[in-house]
């Protein structure tokens, strides 16, 4: 269920930009949008990552799943403020 809330959240974050803002700005979205659905669709594959990362900090024990969705989600809703905040109180 959460799955299904997340893609249709995201499709009207797409929908609106490209009515509000055009193709490419819905295009930029939708490449933003890939990270936050792949956080709350595969969150404890996401969240076992370890190892070392582009820079110097190693990461020894793998993120909580929820921690990670809950991640995904913040990054979802997002768009979502920002658009409140751009256009209700400018």
């Amino acid at each position: 269920m959460t799955r299904f809330i997340a893609l249709t959240i995201a499709l009207v974050e797409v929908l609106v930009t490209y009515l509000i803002g055009g193709g490419e700005a819905a295009a930029k979205l939708t490449f933003y949008l890939l990270l936050p659905i792949f956080l709350i669709f595969w969150p404890r594959d996401m969240g076992s990552y370890t190892g070392h990362f582009v820079t110097r900090y190693h990461f020894d024990y793998p993120t909580p799943a929820w921690l990670v969705s809950f991640g995904g989600w913040l990054l979802l809703l997002l768009p979502i403020g920002r658009f409140i905040y751009w256009y209700a109180i400018t």
